[in-house]
């Protein structure tokens, strides 16, 4: 038995196995039996004429079994049984049945069809044989449609129809038929054929196809002209199926699926991912291998029903159409659902003469929704194209390692980027859901009166409804939502209603005389249209439960204070009116004429002379084939030529154009009237009474024909058209208006009544829309109305970006601009008054967005009007001189700031308050863009982000990159982050291994290569080299030697890893080499560093250069830069409170660096930016334009900008103030004033904190010099007291931040630290008579200086809480890194609040007027206050004690001629700027009186020495020499030995032991 069966096999299969076989032998008998009774027929099919007729269609009925005749009209066929019945067909003539019964050979002799020789074609109002028709009239029958799962009705015509194109171009099934005919014909119109079903306008979709008899399309004007404006694009005729008394009911369904017949290759996550490894491409690689547009697609089941019923009797009949459609979109949630049934009832009385129709129709449409406002969220597909393929579809399943660069995100989703435009495109579909409900519902009533053959009376009566409701949401999981709009959830919803009534009447009268056949119709129409609708959104909902069915939970007006809610509704009415006829005209049924006209009236040109349009039409045929000389041309059996010629009309799209209208413009678009903001109701359009129709005039000429028996048939058309009086739609603005030029001296582009205009290539740069939008927003605060955009030309600006429009180069050199000039120079613009018009011109994108910002400050706009809260003021006019012109360009290529030491100020203010995070210390994209548009209007370029430990790496920050790049910001990072990678947040020792490149190379180099890859495609300067994680030194290297070469063989990797990953010409790329701290060593022990490579200089971080470049690196390709601080946390003591580093220590360092070629890049090291407003403006502003200031115009500098912040009278009297401040605080800084240092000795000092002390300052010398600062300080409060009432209440803020906080709270950490060391100084003493003053004093100072640090405290709390109403809380800090300086005052006894207010207000005698001071055997003077000086010495404004320093060059010298009231041994103090000698030598001055021997003194300390320490506290350098004196007249001269020598004071002082701070002479301003 084993071998009986296959191995494994049962018995019962065996079993099964045999009966099978038995069954397929019985069949093959069966079949044998069958074909021995099947039987072969021929014959031979003729027409009337007994000719043969090819092609004819011979089937068996009741199957699909057939064949067609030959040339011979022989045919053969195989039947089966003797009741075979043969069906017998061909175009042009009767089908027939022929009974075979028992015959073997047939004759079938076919007659033509009266069907085909009186085909009637449906026309305008009425219908002719084709045989008569004049015009291109194209129809097709029910039989012709195309067959299978069609959309709509549209696509039953796809290819029937020469001329007629029918597209769709998505995967959206709800998508429309995008129709055309003949092409477009309009601008503004709408450009689709008119749809009329049974006469009366609609809408293919509303239509069941199945439901369709004939679609006739009327294609040339002539045709069309009857139906007047609305028939320009043509027009389609739908006739749908006729009731009749045969009582049928039929059903027809389908279901089906759908895929793709052809996708874009795209790469697999593998391929993707061995070409991330091998360099080709640079890319993150996520470990997934996702096929994201399978992912989004889906294989859909479609499925469609249709029912009809029809009955009655010969007088009543109806049929009852439904149609169901269920089809599902190939993208994952699309769909569609479509209900239509139509019911329609005929009547009829009076022997036929009378005819009552009536038609009932609704339309139901239901679809999901991934859009907003959409059906299906398009962008889905393509970013399923370019989406990285190795992003797993969940977070979960992304590489671990690189899960931390992701986008910070809560959703479960995996997202590659912060660009919505590419996040992961399931979560794209599957976080968005909506519902649309559609609804149409149409009565229609047609009535018939024929009261004899000949004469015919129709009246249409239509009313149509549409009701549509709509509604989207976005969960919070959606990365749109979430991330890029920073929202919890979104949702909208929406309304529409359109009614419309249609009337028409219509009589014709149709007659035969003779040869003469006459038809002539005539009719007048009504037609009223009303359309409604409402919208809105909000977002940020409580909870992901809430959509648009609860929309008003949201609360969308929290991301603007006041803002609301976008809300819009809108509702238009139209009538049309129209009178028309038409005559048709046939002489011996071989000449043919066809003449209408029609006459209508539109509401949408109400307010113009040309409400009424005429439209005529005329149309000639000649039916050849009817001429005698024709007879005998058989094979040709029809031929006609037509002619015609006819004007149709377009109304255009948006009504009462014609009229003056007023309009509100959008929720953004508001101004500050009465308290609160309003919308602003601006002009739409102005009167036009010459406003008239668009008329399309058509001439076309046709050929149709048909041979060979009606075998071979067809029409040949010619057609040319034009357009005119086309309709275009801009803000025209009247030049006398908006441009004036006044008695040939002033040019108005603002003249408080009209908008400014601007005009805009096509083609720009990113950075320069932004610009764009800056500009507008800035207009609409000055004007109070948003500026509009119109055509070059016409507009008052018009704006150029040169290399992306060189096309317009040529006209520009004709008109004198100096086009070659700009091209040559990044970043530059040139801004001209020209033909009345002003003209922007930018060499690139940055220099046009330059441009643009430079009109803001042509009309008043400080950079700071945001960070600063400088709101505009408003101006009813804004002109320029007739002749103004302007051509600037950058004097260093880079220039920007490094965003340092930000962890107690703006990295706080931006992740608490601004743009609030769970993730501490991330400084936002928001937040990073507002930094990038404060530096595009202080025209800088280029940044180092923030890269504390604590603040999140700026590539880890989503879309702060591409923020960076949309403002043309080039990236780069501080000396110690080569490669662009932030080591202190990005490297991990527990992941990579030590930052060691001797012993752990390969990952050095694969974390660089990673950021590489991520910020190769984008603009940015790379630092080189390498140093320690935290600002060390380089890490595996001991040896001067050693660290040469380990740098050496860093920089030559460095520099082959950009070749591969950034560019292969790496000349090509910026970088950078910061020779800071121990790097400047190793450079000049023979590091070989290439030419290319900018060499960026540093000051010694209190603002001094330390070196620049000498002779021969002034000739190197790559230039030199500038490293620069305004801000600092280090030693010997941080400043990172106020910023109040001198204007003229800036300016001199910075001007030195400029001539020694660091023209390349510019960064200045800031902690934040309001603080260091004005600096920061100096900085940039000589970046831009070295000759922006001089040593002689920086007061004036200042001035101008106090002016522009605050207003000329205010700015006029703060000058002084605020001189006096910079005077001040370059005495001493504020956080200078605790006379203690940071970084030293651990062992000595708690943290390596040395303790407060008292100050240098005397209570009792020169008549009490503490006093006289402390004098200084409560003066300049005084006048800004006197000043703070005449600021504008918009500048309140500004003037707070910018001006009374730094003012107010140096002067009261002066008082603190002062007093205090007053209460410390007074000594108990015994008892005597000096007891009671003595206490009231100690009190006194001891109240001073505790309502100083209490005032400090409220100042902050004002700005953090109170200013703007909040905007920078966390922002300000009065205790940074909460040193010792920020302590409450160590003072000897602790005041109760009522005992600071009774003792706080103690008056004091005043200090003695330095005057009397020069009677205390001392001689004292400015430098600037010479007697003479050689050629070349130059005094600068704003520098020193002094406020007034000499630069004395190299040999030069100054003099001075004094008195001297005493005679002996006296002390020299010469007090120099204490700068740097920046050519490695030495920086030295000689003092000479009376011709004596010079007495050398060099400044020079090493850097970080106490010397060294004590000169950058102190802002001077002081040398003392010793002379001996005599009474009587002097001479002083000092001399430099050396470059960069600044003279700032001197004094000869007759008590060498004196101590004191200060020297005793007046400023110099």
């Amino acid at each position: 038995m084993k071998n009986m069966f296959s191995k494994g096999a049962h018995p019962s299969e065996f079993g099964h196995r045999q009966t099978t076989m038995l069954m397929l032998g019985l069949f093959l008998l069966v079949s044998q039996c069958l074909f021995a009774q099947s039987r072969i027929i021929k014959g031979t099919v003729y027409d009337e004429h007994k000719d043969a007729l090819i092609g004819a269609s011979v089937i068996l009925k009741g199957t699909s079994q057939g064949t067609i005749t030959d040339i011979d009209g022989n045919f053969s066929v195989e039947a089966s049984d003797k009741n075979t019945v043969l069906i017998v067909s061909y175009i042009g003539y009767d089908a027939q049945e022929i009974n075979v019964g028992s015959q073997t050979f047939v004759k079938v002799q076919l007659k033509p069809s009266s069907l085909a020789l009186e085909e009637v074609v449906v026309v305008g109002y009425g219908s002719q044989k084709k045989s008569e028709l004049t015009a291109a009239i194209s129809s097709v029958k029910s039989s012709d449609f195309v067959r299978g799962n069609v959309r709509d009705a549209g696509q039953l015509l796809k290819g029937k129809i020469a001329g007629l194109s029918i597209v769709n171009s998505t995967g959206d099934p709800t998508e429309n038929s995008s129709i055309l005919l003949r092409g477009t014909n309009s601008l503004q119109g709408n450009n689709s054929p008119l749809v009329l079903i049974d006469g009366i306008p609609g809408d293919l979709r509303t239509v069941a196809p199945e439901d369709i008899a004939q679609i006739d399309v009327l294609k040339d004007g002539s045709s069309a002209a009857i139906y007047g404006t609305r028939a320009t694009n043509g027009v389609i005729l739908v006739t749908t199926r006729k009731a009749n008394s045969d009582f049928s009911i039929d059903y027809n369904g389908y279901v089906g699926t759908e895929e793709f017949v052809k996708t874009e290759r795209v790469l697999t996550g593998d391929e993707f991912r061995s070409l991330i490894q091998d360099g080709t491409i640079s890319a993150t690689d996520f470990g997934g291998n996702t096929d994201w547009l399978e992912a989004i697609t889906r294989t859909p089941v479609n499925h469609g029903h249709n029912l009809s019923v029809k009955g009655g009797s010969e007088k009543t009949n109806y049929l009852l159409n439904v149609n169901y459609k269920k089809n599902q979109g190939i993208f994952k949630k699309s769909d569609n659902e479509a209900l239509i049934v139509r019911l329609a009832v005929n009547h009829s009385m009076l022997n036929d003469k009378l005819r009552l129709n009536v038609s009932v129709n609704s339309n139901t449409q239901n679809y999901t929704t991934t859009g907003d406002g959409s059906s299906f969220n398009r962008g889905v597909y393509s970013a399923a194209l370019v989406t990285n393929p190795t992003l797993p579809i969940y977070k979960q399943d992304v590489n671990k390692d690189v899960l931390s660069s992701m986008p910070e995100y809560d959703g479960p989703w995996a997202q590659p980027s912060a660009l919505v435009a590419i996040a992961n495109p399931l979560s794209t579909i599957e976080t968005a859901n909506g519902r649309h409900h559609r609804q149409r519902t149409r009565l229609n009533g047609n009535v018939t009166f024929q009261p004899i053959e000949s004469l015919k009376f129709n009246a249409l009566l239509s009313w149509d409804r549409y009701y549509e409701t709509r509604g989207y949401r976005e969960t919070f999981d959606n990365f749109n939502t979430t991330v890029a709009h920073s929202r919890d959830g979104f949702a909208s919803r929406g309304t529409c209603e359109t009614t419309d009534q249609l009337f028409e009447f219509t009589a014709q009268y149709s007659e035969v005389f003779g040869i003469h056949n006459i038809s002539v119709l005539g009719g007048y129409g009504y037609q009223k249209n009303i359309w409604e609708d409402y919208w809105m959104r909000n977002w940020n909902f409580p909870t992901d439960q809430f959509g648009w069915d609860n929309i008003a939970l949201g609360r969308g007006d929290s991301d603007i204070a006041g803002a609301a809610i976008p809300i819009n509704s809108n509702k238009t009415s139209g009538n049309l009116i129209s009178f028309f006829g038409r005559i048709n005209y046939i002489l011996a049924g071989k000449y043919l004429a066809t003449i209408s006209v029609r006459h209508e009236a539109d509401s949408k040109f109400v307010g113009s002379d040309q409400v009424w349009g005429t439209f005529p039409a005329v149309s000639l045929a000649w039916r050849i084939n009817e001429e005698n000389f024709m007879k005998n041309i058989k094979w040709i059996n029809s031929l006609k030529l037509r002619a015609g010629y006819g004007v149709t009309g377009i109304a255009p799209s948006n009504p009462y154009l014609a009229t003056y209208r007023l309009g509100y413009t959008s929720n953004n678009d508001t101004f500050y009237y009465n308290g609160q903001w309003v919308n602003k109701l601006t002009p739409q359009s102005n009167p036009n009474p010459e406003f008239t129709w668009e008329k399309k005039k058509e001439f076309n000429v046709g050929l149709d024909f048909s041979i060979l028996k009606d075998r071979i048939s067809g029409s040949v058309d010619a057609y040319y058209r034009k357009t005119v009086d086309l309709l275009y739609h801009i803000v025209v603005i009247c030049a006398a208006s908006t441009r004036e030029v006044v008695a040939n001296k002033e040019f108005v582009w603002y003249n408080g009544k009209r908008p400014i205009t601007y005009s805009l290539p096509g083609s720009v740069s990113p950075v320069v829309t932004v610009a764009l939008d800056m500009f507008k927003g800035d207009m609409q605060q000055v004007t109070g109305v948003l500026p509009q955009k119109t055509l070059f030309g016409t507009a008052v600006i018009n704006i150029i970006q040169l290399d992306k429009n060189k096309s317009i180069l040529r006209d520009l050199r004709k008109d004198g601009i100096p086009v070659d000039s700009i091209v040559a120079r990044k970043d530059a613009f040139f801004i001209k008054i020209r033909e009345n018009q002003l003209l922007v011109v930018g060499s690139d994108g940055r220099g046009t967005a330059y441009g643009i910002l430079e009109l803001s400050r042509l009309a008043g706009v400080s950079p700071w009007v945001w960070w600063g809260d400088v709101t505009p003021m408003r101006k009813e006019r804004l002109t320029l001189p007739a002749d103004y012109s302007t051509f600037q360009s950058p004097s260093v290529e880079y220039r920007g700031i490094f965003l340092n030491d930000e962890d107690w100020s703006l990295q706080p203010w931006s992740w608490k308050n601004f743009e609030p995070s769970d993730i501490k210390g991330r400084i936002g994209a928001r937040t990073y863009k507002e930094i990038f548009k404060l530096l595009m209007r202080l025209r800088a370029n280029a940044i180092w982000p923030g890269m504390h430990g604590i603040t999140t790496p700026f590539y880890f920050v989503p879309g702060a990159k591409e923020a960076a790049d949309s403002c043309g910001i080039l990236i780069g990072t501080s000396h110690c982050e080569p490669m662009m990678r932030n080591n202190v947040g990005e490297w991990k020792v527990n992941e990579r291994g030590d930052y060691n490149y001797i012993t752990n190379r390969e990952g050095v180099q694969s974390y660089w290569i990673e950021r590489l890859k991520e910020a190769g495609p984008y603009e940015n300067f790379y630092t080189m080299g390498m140093r320690g994680i935290h600002d060390s030194g380089m890490e595996g290297v001991k040896t001067l030697q050693e660290k040469t070469d380990a740098l050496q063989q860093v920089i030559d990797d460095q520099r082959k890893l950009l070749s591969k990953y950034v560019d292969k010409d790496v000349e090509k790329i910026p970088q950078a080499f910061v020779p800071y701290k121990e790097v400047l060593q190793i450079m000049e022990n023979g590091l070989q560093l290439p030419e290319d490579i900018t060499l960026i200089w540093c000051d010694d971080n209190y603002g001094y250069m330390t070196r620049l470049s000498d002779k021969e690196q002034q000739k190197r390709n790559g230039g030199a830069g500038v490293y620069y601080h305004l801000s600092y946390w280090g030693r010997p003591h941080d400043y990172m409170w106020l910023c109040t580093t001198q204007p003229g220590l800036i300016y001199s360092e910075m001007k030195q660096a400029y001539d020694c070629n660091a023209r390349r890049l510019w960064v200045v090291n800031v902690h934040d930016l309001k603080p260091a407003a004005y600096d920061l403006e100096l900085f940039l502003d000589m970046a831009w334009n070295i000759n922006s200031v001089s040593p002689s115009t920086l007061v004036e500098h200042q001035k101008s900008w106090l002016c522009r912040e605050f207003g000329k009278e205010a700015g006029e009297k703060l000058l002084p103030a605020m001189l006096e401040f910079y005077r001040l605080c370059g005495i001493r800084k504020p956080e200078f004033m605790g006379w203690n240092q940071v970084e030293l000795d651990k062992k000595k000092y708690t943290k390596g904190w040395s303790p407060v002390k008292n100050t240098d300052f005397s209570l009792t010398e020169f008549g009490g010099e503490l006093d006289r600062y402390l004098e200084s300080y409560e003066a300049i409060k005084e006048i800004l007291s006197e000043v703070e009432p005449m600021i504008p209440q918009e500048r309140k803020d500004a003037f707070f931040a910018q001006i009374k906080y730094p003012v107010f709270g140096a002067a009261a950490m002066s008082t603190k630290m002062l007093e205090a060391q007053r209460a410390r100084c007074i000594s108990p003493g015994s008892c005597d008579t000096t007891l009671w003053t003595r206490e009231s004093q100690l009190m006194a100072a001891c109240a001073k200086s505790i309502k100083a640090y209490q005032e400090i405290r409220d100042l902050t709390d004002y700005y953090n809480n109170e200013l703007a109403d909040g905007k920078w809380k966390y922002s300000m800090c009065h205790n940074p890194r909460d040193l010792y300086v920020f302590y409450p005052p160590e003072i000897p006894i602790w005041l109760t609040d009522k005992e600071i207010e009774k003792y706080a207000s103690f008056r004091r005698p005043k200090s003695l007027p330095l005057e009397e001071v020069a009677k205390d055997h001392c001689i004292v003077s400015n430098a600037c206050d010479y007697t003479s000086a050689s050629k070349g010495v130059v005094t600068i404004q704003s520098l020193g004690h002094s406020m007034n320093a000499v630069s004395v060059p190299k040999g030069k010298s100054i003099t001075f001629e004094f008195d001297c009231l005493w005679d002996g041994e006296a002390i020299l103090r010469t007090a120099v700027i204490p700068t740097q000698p920046n050519d490695k030598g030495d920086i030295r001055f000689s003092v000479s009186i009376d011709g004596e021997k010079p007495r050398i003194c060099s400044i020079k300390e090493p850097f970080r020495s106490e010397g060294w320490k004590q000169n950058v506290l102190r802002g001077q350098a002081v040398r003392e020499t010793g002379h001996q004196l005599t009474k009587g007249k002097h001479t002083l001269s000092i001399t430099a030995l050396d470059d960069h020598v600044l003279i700032d004071q001197w004094m000869i002082d007759f008590k060498p032991d004196r101590m004191f701070y200060v020297f005793p002479v007046q400023p110099t301003y």
